[in-house]
């Protein structure tokens, strides 16, 4: 047996604090409930946030490699932007303040540049009618269109993918069409996000979805800002479809 038994009765003691403060915040499934329980019991244990945010989108990458191994790999390449230019992002907060601690180590005059940008695009969406979003193309994309914060980008980015590259122009260009995309990564990435999120909630973190262009204006202007006026208004009865929706790309088949 590995440990001591010492050892094995902290590791007990944790596993049993997580499972009291980390709770599901839409329905649950045996999958998200453990990876919900390993990150809270990393934060139990004193682990900072953004390392296990960290972790989080390690373990969402790896999953989504694993995927496009035996499916084949989607057509996205670097300075192929379509998606990043009328997708609204939602961010949770550590991932918000992580991205907006990044882009402070900017030398001056190029913060100022994306500060500029990100201000722009948060006033539109700010502006927008609920529930839509206006197409911009993201505040953190560069001149060449590639994501300036690749390595630092959020989930929702990192699960952003599609086998036929011609409809993603397309559809940037105002039509409507079905994107080619595996449904498994989709969730398992929503799982994992979902998952962190709950986690974070359960040792006093913030649960919210944050519109990434207001909550970085936010916080490049106070780094310990309220992100409250950027929250996301989210209809429950469509995250309930659509998590069972995930959950359903998730189930064994057979």
């Amino acid at each position: 047996m590995g440990g001591s038994r010492k050892d094995r009765r902290e590791q007990e003691r944790l596993e049993s604090k997580a499972l009291r403060r980390a709770l599901p915040l839409i329905k649950d499934n045996p999958v998200r409930a453990a990876v919900r329980t390993r990150y809270a019991v990393s934060l139990a244990g004193g682990s900072a946030p953004e390392a296990v945010l960290a972790g989080a989108h390690r373990e969402a990458d790896a999953f989504g490699a694993k995927i496009f191994a035996g499916s084949g790999a989607p057509a996205c390449a670097a300075g192929c932007s379509h998606c990043c230019e009328h997708v609204n992002v939602g961010v949770n907060a550590v991932e918000a303040r992580a991205l907006a601690s990044h882009l402070r180590q900017l030398p001056p005059a190029a913060l100022e540049a994306v500060r500029q940008r990100i201000s722009a695009n948060a006033t539109r969406a700010r502006e927008a009618s609920p529930g839509t979003y206006p197409r911009m193309p993201c505040a953190l994309l560069g001149e060449d269109r590639r994501c300036t914060v690749y390595e630092h980008r959020p989930f929702v980015c990192r699960r952003a993918h599609s086998f036929d590259a011609e409809k993603c122009r397309r559809a940037a260009a105002g039509e409507t069409l079905d994107l080619m995309v595996d449904a498994r990564v989709i969730a398992a990435y929503s799982q994992i996000a979902t998952a962190f999120r709950e986690a974070s909630a359960g040792f006093g973190g913030d649960a919210g979805s944050y519109e990434l262009h207001q909550a970085l204006d936010i916080l490049l202007g106070h780094p310990t800002g309220d992100l409250s006026p950027a929250r996301e208004q989210t209809d429950g009865r469509r995250i309930r479809a659509v998590e069972e929706a995930l959950n359903a790309a998730l189930r064994p088949k057979g």
